[in-house]
């Protein structure tokens, strides 16, 4: 059911639209098909200048605003966030037609009872992106078939790491037909701000 001038109900409200994407975002984590279960995800190199990357999103807590994905303590991401840990996600949904952008800090965890719990429900597969010899980002002079570079007594685990983005502000924006509509908000030391934004 439309309103008029063609929006959906719950983007009438900044409030029914702040609920709308932590639903989606929830949804996101369960849904492998969802667009929104591979966002793009931004972090600071030592330079200042912008770094992206698709992550897959495993998971998402509404009440603490926080999105988690997993990497490799290896990676040049994990190193990029240890010196500055503001980052920023990336989601769009091409059929909603609708795009978040989300910024805050995050914090690292590795080698937790948590990260552990993970890693022994996780098929061997998935444990295997976590074994290779070669940290990720090494350039080489041939690519290796991965039964290669895992081959050898390389704990995995020891490299499991979760990243934990704690959102401080998401911007919405919906794409229509009838004029766009978007929407700012911002969580600071003295409360929530909300807010509509000219498209």
């Amino acid at each position: 059911m439309k309103t008029s001038g063609s929006y959906p109900p719950q983007y009438d409200q900044l409030s029914t639209i702040e609920q709308s994407i932590w639903d989606r975002l929830s949804n996101s984590v369960v849904d492998r098909h969802c667009p929104g279960h591979t966002p793009t995800f931004g972090s600071l190199a030592k330079d200042g200048s912008p770094r992206l990357r698709t992550v897959v999103l495993r998971g998402c807590d509404a009440d603490q605003r926080r999105l988690t994905f997993h990497t490799d303590q290896r990676s040049r991401k994990w190193q990029q966030l240890q010196s500055d840990p503001r980052a920023s996600m990336h989601f769009y949904f091409p059929k909603a037609k609708l795009q978040y952008r989300l910024q805050g800090s995050v914090m690292l965890e590795r080698a937790t009872e948590r990260t552990q719990q993970i890693w022994q429900r996780m098929d061997h597969s998935a444990q295997d992106c976590y074994r290779v010899k070669t940290a990720p980002g090494t350039f080489v002079p041939e690519p290796t078939s991965r039964a290669v570079d895992t081959a050898g007594d390389h704990d995995g685990y020891r490299d499991f790491t979760r990243v934990h983005l704690r959102v401080t502000t998401i911007d919405w924006l919906f794409l229509s037909a009838a004029g766009h509509r978007r929407a700012h908000f911002a969580w600071t030391e003295s409360g929530q701000e909300q807010s509509w934004v000219a498209p």
